[in-house]
């Protein structure tokens, strides 16, 4: 409409400088023809589009469908109620619309042809009375020059250019039959991301790009105007197949064993993660005076972990003297067997690691994938360097002397034929708080509020151990470490244990975030353990939790919907067939056939 707005202008003002002295174009140019001549238009093309509106109506929409197309009702049209819908009969169309899709390079054409004709025939006209004007006005030195001439040309330039372009890509596609071609483009800017059709010879987008971070940009800046083509996350494979990890343990081998002259075993801190927990591997030998088992996850960026750990084992006396590293990464899609990785060679002097090591640490890219959390936590187990395991995630800060207290008592209950579990209480502050390490700061500083039990605002069924004040009592200092049995709280359950080598390890299989803990506490329940509260000591996490992080929501949310019900391959007791089962089922099976008869004492388990 606004086109044919362009030509009615141009067309009147053409008429005016054709026939100043006509008394019917003069009327034409007043302000009220011209009014009512843009209305005109305006009202032709609305009815020319809108028209078929007119038979809107208000159907019964099971007797008006057409099954033919629509195929036969579906259920909810058996109700009751019924069922009304706005439409336009079938066959009425828009036969308007239609045309002006058509044919619309011949009226895209009309209106060049009679904007191009009123403007040259304007143009020709003003050239004459303006060589007129010169001749009258040759003599007169103040006369200023006229550039209507020169202002019509550029507006009428302008026109055609911007019309002519699509006018002339119309004819060319319904006179050559490429209706539907498509039309190169140039990259409009480099954060442009369409989705391309392209060959398979075309480039292809740098593996190397950081993920979500310009990929789609990247292919776009090779090709101009090609994107990249996305894959279904579905594909790839899931983190609880036992076959799909290589685990390598004693990459770095602790140089104490702490068996002294006591004979008593030494309890090791069995924990793991990623790249990103580097901080808190550091700092546990500070407050550990033991054995010191750690597992750590690596993919292809953040394997630059081991070359750190590699430094700090040799660089780090108390490091070393403790700690035990072993690693695990995912198996490469055709890859069969796992290859023995040996220590990387240290180049960097000592004095200039342990000077630079925070800014090392923070060059080591951090990961971003499912994380097998008891894949992790049993690989720490397996390879620690004594039989007794405290289970303990890695961020958590421990109590003073913790090693030492715990170490005749978990000998006594802990040999490895009693089916005994020491749970140790765990407990969060507040960030910038100081951290509470005994029970005389710990109970100060929970009646400031600034110390809670752990989880207590959030998910606390999963974490709460009762009697926290006959705890308290039991934990004097004037009084020994000692230990004394409750019951299995829920399956929901996830205390922090202490356990022999022999315990039961939790399934592998059990999808990331989707009870990990709770799955291997079930499983020392079914197996019939009990659980035993040790005084004294316990653990603090910085910050205190109010709601899962929106990766935590979005990774469990994954999981339920792709993890849990992936069929895992599994050997059905008595008869060791192997069939196939949901991950979900797998692991009841395996309970309910190796356990039959703690059931009804621990529970169903559900994931």
């Amino acid at each position: 409409m606004s086109v044919w707005l362009a030509v009615l202008m141009a067309l009147i003002r053409s008429l005016s400088i054709l026939f100043p002295m006509s008394n019917r174009v003069q009327k034409l140019t007043s302000p009220k023809y011209t009014i009512v001549c843009c209305f005109a238009i305006f009202a032709f093309w609305f009815v020319f589009h809108v028209w078929p509106l007119l038979l809107l109506g208000y159907y019964w929409l099971p007797d008006n469908l057409n099954e033919e197309m629509c195929g036969d009702l579906p259920p909810e049209f058996d109700m009751r109620d019924p069922v009304f819908v706005y439409a336009i009969p079938a066959g009425t169309g828009f036969p308007f619309d239609e045309f002006a899709n058509s044919w619309d390079w011949l009226i895209k054409l009309t209106t060049l042809f009679l904007y191009f004709v009123s403007v040259i025939a304007m143009v020709i006209k003003l050239r004459s009375i303006n060589r007129k004007r010169k001749t009258l006005n040759s003599r007169n030195l103040d006369h200023i020059s006229d550039n209507t001439t020169a202002l019509i040309t550029v507006m009428t330039v302008t026109f055609l250019v911007s019309e002519s372009v699509t006018a002339a890509i119309s004819i060319f596609t319904n006179t050559t039959g490429l209706q539907g071609t498509q039309w190169l483009i140039g990259n409009i800017n480099p954060n442009w991301e369409p989705q391309p059709i392209l060959h398979r010879s075309d480039p292809y987008g740098p593996h190397y790009n950081p993920s979500r971070i310009k990929n789609v940009q990247t292919l776009i800046g090779l090709l101009e105007f090609i994107g990249s083509v996305f894959g279904s996350s579905d594909d790839l494979p899931l983190d609880y197949f036992d076959d799909q990890y290589c685990m390598e343990y004693n990459f770095l081998e602790a140089t104490e064993s702490f068996r002294v002259s006591d004979d008593l075993e030494p309890v090791s801190l069995v924990t793991h993660g990623t790249s990103d927990m580097l901080k808190h591997f550091e700092n546990m030998p500070k407050m550990w005076d033991g054995p010191i088992s750690i597992g750590v996850f690596i993919d292809f960026d953040s394997q630059q972990v081991l070359q750190y750990l590699t430094d700090l084992h040799q660089c780090d006396e108390q490091f070393s003297r403790k700690v035990t590293v072993h690693f695990a990464y995912r198996k490469s899609a055709f890859q069969k067997e796992c290859l023995i990785r040996e220590s990387p060679k240290t180049n960097t002097p000592c004095q200039k690691f342990l000077r630079n090591k925070v800014s090392y640490a923070k060059k080591i890219p951090s990961p971003f994938f499912l994380y097998p959390y008891n894949l992790m936590r049993n690989l720490a187990r397996k390879g620690a360097k004594s039989d007794l395991h405290f289970l303990m995630d890695g961020d958590m800060i421990v109590s003073n002397g913790m090693a030492e207290k715990v170490k005749t008592i978990a000998n006594e209950m802990l040999d490895g034929n009693q089916k005994n579990v020491l749970l140790v209480r765990r407990f969060e502050s507040e960030k910038g708080t100081v951290i509470p390490r005994t029970v005389s700061n710990l109970k100060v500083s929970m009646s400031e509020n600034k110390t809670f039990e752990f989880h207590q605002k959030f998910w606390f069924s999963g974490h709460q151990i009762k009697n926290l004040p006959g705890w308290f009592e039991k934990s004097k200092d004037n009084m020994e470490v000692t230990s004394w049995e409750i019951d299995y709280s829920n399956t929901n359950w996830e205390p922090q244990p202490i356990l022999h080598r022999n315990a039961p390890y939790g399934p592998n299989y059990i999808p990331s975030r989707l009870k990990d803990v709770p799955s291997t506490i079930y499983k020392l329940c079914r197996a019939g353990y009990t659980f035993h509260v040790l005084s004294h000591v316990f653990t603090v996490h910085e910050g205190v939790k109010l709601d899962n992080t929106i990766f935590s929501q979005a990774v469990a949310i994954h999981q339920h919907m792709n993890a849990k019900d992936r069929y895992v391959c599994v050997s059905v007791y008595p008869d060791m067939i192997e069939k196939e089962f949901r991950a979900s089922k797998r692991y009841t099976l395996e309970i309910n056939a190796e356990y039959p008869d703690t059931l009804e004492k621990c529970g169903e388990f559900y994931l």
